[in-house]
Formats: structure tokens, sequence, C-alpha cells
């Protein structure tokens, strides 16, 4: 596989790339788990036989004579993002943002020709336009209202985006400047980090509103009496608020398909760690990103139950495996896969497993497993 194809494997967007003839050569572990096909079941296979993707207006896409290889090959500039309606192993349709690339040169000067997909899933209130979207699990991404993603020069820099995830996380209220200079510029003298603050409000404004005339014209970014705030009255959505009204929603619903959906709606949304761009600066917190993490890592263990309730096994022992890892020391996800084990007659595997376990917990925390994870042991180790 070419090595730049390689980079995108382990990324947490949906990631899948085609070749000249369309045929899929990359189907990354996100595209699995968004759209239910293993990388097995798709390479090698042209991707509109199965995508079979939509825009917003139900115009079809995917398919033969692909306008993106077509517009690539004659060196025509490719769409920026785009939002569409691709088509789930089991028959529904998930709404996408799709941002398309092509591999760069290597370094004799030849491209093997590769268009990359990197897409994240849309909820449906994302999926609707008219108002902010903004991402803060993984790398903070904002897109407008119109479903372009903010990018460029002004947003690539880390203390635009530090800013704009500040005034989110604390969008009920304005914050003074003061408060703003000791967060983004603690070591820099007073004028010199006012200076700095007045240009990234600016670079802030424009990236999200390029085409704005003056600063006080902007409709997200307020100055009240030396003080600054994200504008509640404008809409937006906030994946942080979307995960939790998700996984509120399959908890409290006694409808098990609703629940699924409510869980897997809410999981998708978890693209990785909490502003994970901006773990070097002020605006990072250690403990909301362990809480996020383990309100993914519970969903994770809730929505593998629902699917043991349901006979998936497969599918339930894929997401403990998932979880462990993120958190390899989590007993219940280890307990639960050595129950699958020795349900499917394999003890010797829960045995296994329980072992690893053990030496894990006692080589790197000095701790022994929980009373509830020998008593599995003793149920796996103990003769037919």
């Amino acid at each position: 596989m070419d090595e730049t194809l390689k980079l995108f494997g382990n990324t947490g967007d949906v990631v899948w790339a085609v070749d000249a003839n369309q045929k899929i050569v990359l189907w990354n572990e996100a595209a699995e788990a968004c759209l239910g096909y293993s990388a097995e079941e798709v390479l090698g296979r042209s991707c509109y036989e199965f995508l079979r993707g939509n825009s917003d207006k139900s115009e079809r896409i995917c398919k033969c004579n692909c306008q993106y290889v077509i517009e690539s090959k004659n060196n025509i500039n490719l769409p920026g993002s785009r939002n569409l309606r691709v088509r789930h192993v089991k028959g529904h349709k998930v709404h996408l943002n799709a941002s398309t690339l092509i591999t760069p040169l290597d370094q004799k000067g030849k491209r093997p020709f590769h268009i990359l997909h990197i897409c994240r899933p849309l909820t449906l209130e994302s999926a609707q336009h008219n108002q902010l979207h903004i991402h803060l699990l993984g790398p903070v991404q904002v897109f407008r209202e119109d479903g372009e993603l903010v990018s460029g020069a002004l947003w690539k820099r880390i203390k635009v985006r530090a800013l704009l995830a500040y005034l989110t996380l604390n969008r009920d209220s304005f914050i003074h400047r003061e408060q703003l200079l000791d967060i983004l510029w603690p070591e820099q003298p007073y004028a010199s980090a006012l200076q700095n603050l007045n240009s990234t409000v600016y670079r802030l404004r424009r990236s999200l509103e390029p085409n704005l005339k003056r600063g006080t014209d902007s409709r997200y970014v307020l100055y009240q009496n030396g003080s600054y705030a994200l504008n509640n009255q404008s809409p937006h959505w906030l994946d942080v608020d979307a995960l939790e009204k998700y996984l509120q929603q399959a908890r409290q619903t006694q409808n098990l398909q609703k629940a699924l959906q409510a869980y897997q709606k809410g999981i998708a949304l978890f693209r990785g760690d909490y502003l994970a761009d901006l773990t070097n600066t002020n605006v990072w917190s250690a403990g909301e990103s362990l809480r996020l993490q383990e309100m993914y890592l519970s969903a994770l263990e809730e929505l593998a139950a629902l699917y043991e309730k349901q006979h998936h096994d497969q599918e339930a022992e894929d997401l403990y495996l998932k979880i462990l890892s993120h958190d390899p020391y989590r007993e219940s996800a280890h307990r639960q896969l050595m129950q699958l084990a020795i349900r499917r007659g394999e003890r010797a595997t829960a045995v296994a497993r329980y072992h690893q376990l053990a030496d894990t917990l006692l080589d790197e925390l000095n701790v022994l497993p929980s009373p509830q994870t020998r008593a599995i042991f003793k149920i796996a180790n103990s003769p037919n």
C-alpha cells in the first residue's frame, strides 16, 4: 500500500480511498464501524456498487465515471467538503460530511493515482444547514452554515482554535479580556498579549465569516465592555452536547432499536480525544478529557451489552476490544470477553485472557484482578 494511504489507516475519521478505476484500495476501521462493511468485503470493489451516495438534494453522486476521478485526472480542482448520504450495510442511509484529496507526488515525481475520501459522520442536526457546527471531540473542527469546513491560514493558528474552544466552553457568559490574556498568553507582557488577543479575535471572526467587513458585524464573536462571548442568539450545534443528549436518550428509552440507534449516533461523534490539538494550551482540561473518555467507553460497554442481548456476540466482542484499545486495564471489558469465550466453549481463550490481564495489572499497577474477574476465571478453569 502507498505510504500516504497508510497514514490514514488509524485516523478517527471515516476514510476510504479509490484508484483510477474506482476500486477501493483503503477502508479504515472508522469506515468499518460507521458503515458496517468490513475491509475484506469492500477492498477491490467499485465504490459505487454499494455506497450509492446521494447529495442532500437526493442527486446521485456515487456512480460509474465519478466526477471526482474525472476531474482529478484532468487536474481540475476538486470540490470542497460536501454532505453525502451513503448506504449502510443494513440498508439505511448514513449522513457524512466528505472532503476529498489526491495522494501527493512521491520523491520521483510520480503519483500513484488515489483519491481519498475523508469523512465525519453527521447527526440529523448537523446534517442540517443554517447553523454553525462546532466539534471539540478530536481536533477542533468547525463547519459554517453552508456545510463548508473552516480552514485556511488564519484557522491554522493554534490560538485561534483555542479562543474559539474557550468561548464555546463558556458560551453562556461574556469572558473579560483579562481572563483571556491569562489563559492564552500567561507569560507575555500585558501590551503584547493584548495585541495578540486583538489579532486572534480578528482571525477567528474572519475564519468563521470570510466575507465579514467589520469586526463589530460578526454574528458569532461578540464584544461588550471589554469582554468577548460566543453569540448564543446565533444558532450553533456542539458535538459534546449532542453526545450527552444521545446517550441520555439511549439510556431512557425502552425501545431496543431506538436505544441502539441513539448509542450508535452518540459514539460516532467521538472522533478522538477532547481538544486533541489543544492539549498543550490552558484551554484543555485533563479532568474534562477523562470525563468525556469515560462517557465514551461506558457508552461502548452499554452498546455491547445490548448487542449481547440480541445474541450479536461478534459485534459485542468488537466493541469490547475497541474499549481495551483505549483502556487496556478496564477489567469489565476483559470479563465480558472472558464470558463470551466461555459461551462459545473456548475456555482456554478465557483462561489465557485472564492470565494476560493478571500479568498486566501486576506489572503495571501492582494489583490483582478483582474478585468478580477471578470468579469468572474459576468458571473458565474448572473441569467441564
